[in-house]
């Protein structure tokens, strides 16, 4: 998903500078890493009968996923969309995961 969604973002832009790649890719690995941590940690700790804490955590995941990749490559869009847009592919990740 997030490859995706890097490819949105630069496929506006036809001038890419390697640091912006590599800071996205660095962004990218952050990211999925802090969202597979949040996952391990925190989802066996719900009840496992309770689906709505379960898509909870994996839409606060989402969003602490987007929030490390933005502060890593620090897009031209802003810290809200890209928080609410990792939210929204973490909640779907819980739905169709």
């Amino acid at each position: 998903m997030a490859i995706l969604v890097v490819s949105l973002e630069f496929g506006g832009h036809f001038g890419i500078s390697p640091n912006s790649v590599w800071q996205s890719l660095l962004g990218i690995l952050a990211a999925g890493c802090t969202f597979g941590i949040f996952i391990g940690v925190v989802l066996p700790c719900v009840a496992p009968d309770e689906r709505f804490k379960q898509f909870c955590v994996c839409t606060l995941a989402g969003g602490a996923a987007g929030t490390v990749a933005w502060l890593i490559a620090q897009p031209d869009t802003s810290i809200a969309v890209a928080v609410g847009a990792n939210a929204l592919l973490g909640a779907l990740f819980y739905l169709f995961g």
